[in-house]
C-alpha cells in the first residue's frame, strides 16, 4: 500500500485531474484558506462518520453535488498543489491591488527600504502584466497547468529581479568604509534591515550606521527612524552621534555614476528581455530619460558589462515593431527615490 501512494504521489499533476478539481473546489465559499479547500476535497469517508467539523460539513454537502469525491490525496497531490498555488496567488493579487496600492507605489521606487514589502510590488507587477499579455487569464476560475506556469514563472522573474535590483543597491550602500566595525559586533546592534549587509559584512555593520546609509539616500521608513532616535539614539556615546550625523549627510560614495539606472535595470529585467516586447538599448535609455534616470549617453553595452547589467536584447534593425515595447512602458518601475541625491558630476 506505501508503495502504491508513493509511486502515485510521484506522478505529475494533468489537466483532466484539474478538471476534476475545480467544480468542487469553486463551488466552496470564498474565504476558505487553499489548504483548508484541499482538506475538504480529501477528507477520508471513516471522519465524516466520526468526526464533526466545519470541513466534515462542507464536504458533506460537496459529496451530494459531486458523486466522485473523495479525491485520492497522493493521486491527486501535485494537481492539488497547483489548484493551492493558483488560489493563494489571486488572493495575493486581490487583497494587493485593493488594500495595499499606498504601500506598493512608495516601495516600487525603494522608499522605505528597511519596511520593504518586496512581494506585494511583486505581485502587483504580476498582475499588471498578465493583465497585458494575457487578458482574462486572471479572471479563470478553472485555470490549466500551463495557464497556472504562467502566472508562477512571471513571478518568480518579477522577484528574482526585485532581489537583484537590492542586491546591487547593497554592495553601494555597504561599500562605505566607516561603516564596517574592526569586530564582530553584538547581535543586537547589528544592523538588521532591508537591503541586507553582505554575509562577510553581516556581523561588523552598527545599526545606527545602517540607518544613517539609509537615510542619506533617503528610502529609510520615517517610523523606523523614529524610533531609533528616541530610544536608541539617545544612548549612543558623543563619538558615534558624531559619525552618525556625519554617515546621514553623504548620500554620494563609489565610482559609479548611474548607480539608480543600474537598479532600475535589473528590476525591470523580465520586461526588457521579454521577447514579446522587443526592447532595444536606444529604447530602455529613452525610457530611463523620460523617468529623469542619469544613464550612460555613449557606451552602453560597455556600460553594461562593466556593471554586470548585460541584458539579452534582440539585435534588430532600422524600422523593427515597436508596439510590443510601448505596450509595456507603462509596466517599468518609476525612478528609484535616491536618484536625484546622486549627481554624476560629484562622484567620489
Amino acid at each position: 500500500m506505501f508503495r502504491r501512494k508513493e509511486r502515485l504521489a510521484r506522478k505529475p499533476a494533468t489537466d483532466s485531474q484539474l478538471a476534476l478539481i475545480w467544480p468542487a473546489w469553486n463551488a466552496l465559499p470564498d474565504d476558505l484558506l487553499p489548504d483548508e479547500k484541499r482538506t475538504i476535497l480529501t477528507l477520508a469517508d471513516y471522519k465524516l462518520k466520526h468526526e464533526s467539523t466545519i470541513h466534515v460539513e462542507f464536504a458533506k454537502k460537496l459529496r451530494k453535488q459531486f458523486k466522485y469525491l473523495p479525491l485520492d490525496w497522493f493521486e491527486f497531490y501535485h494537481a492539488l498543489i497547483a489548484a493551492c498555488r493558483w488560489s493563494s496567488l489571486m488572493d495575493y493579487i486581490a487583497t494587493t491591488t485593493k488594500n495595499h496600492r499606498d504601500l506598493v507605489a512608495r516601495n516600487w521606487g525603494f522608499a522605505d527600504a528597511n519596511r520593504h514589502a518586496a512581494g506585494r510590488v511583486v505581485i502587483f507587477r504580476v498582475a499588471a502584466e498578465i493583465g497585458q499579455i494575457h487578458p482574462g487569464l486572471l479572471e479563470c476560475k478553472s485555470p490549466t497547468l500551463a495557464q497556472i506556469q504562467i502566472l508562477i514563472n512571471c513571478q518568480n522573474g518579477y522577484t528574482v529581479a526585485r532581489a537583484n535590483a537590492f542586491e546591487v543597491l547593497s554592495k553601494y550602500l555597504y561599500q562605505v568604509p566607516d561603516m564596517r566595525s574592526d569586530t564582530r559586533l553584538p547581535y543586537l546592534e547589528r544592523a538588521r534591515g532591508v537591503p541586507n549587509p553582505p554575509y562577510l559584512l553581516r556581523a561588523r555593520v552598527p545599526h545606527y550606521l545602517y540607518l544613517a546609509r539609509l537615510a542619506a539616500l533617503n528610502i529609510c521608513n520615517q517610523k523606523a527612524m523614529d524610533e531609533f532616535m528616541r530610544k536608541e539614539y539617545p544612548k549612543l556615546t558623543w563619538q558615534k552621534k558624531l559619525k552618525f550625523k556625519a554617515m546621514s549627510r553623504k548620500p554620494k560614495f563609489g565610482k559609479n555614476p548611474y548607480l539608480g539606472f543600474l537598479v532600475w535595470i535589473h528590476d525591470n529585467r523580465p520586461i526588457f528581455e521579454n521577447p514579446k516586447f522587443d526592447w532595444r538599448w536606444k529604447d530602455i535609455v529613452r525610457a530611463a530619460q523620460a523617468r529623469k534616470i542619469d544613464c550612460p549617453k555613449t557606451g552602453l553595452k560597455q556600460w553594461s558589462h562593466r556593471s554586470k547589467a548585460k541584458l539579452k536584447l534582440k539585435i534588430g534593425q532600422l524600422g523593427y515593431d515597436t508596439s510590443g515595447m510601448e505596450l509595456s512602458s507603462i509596466l517599468l518601475s518609476p525612478a528609484p527615490v535616491f536618484g536625484d541625491l546622486l549627481n554624476p558630476d560629484s562622484i567620489h
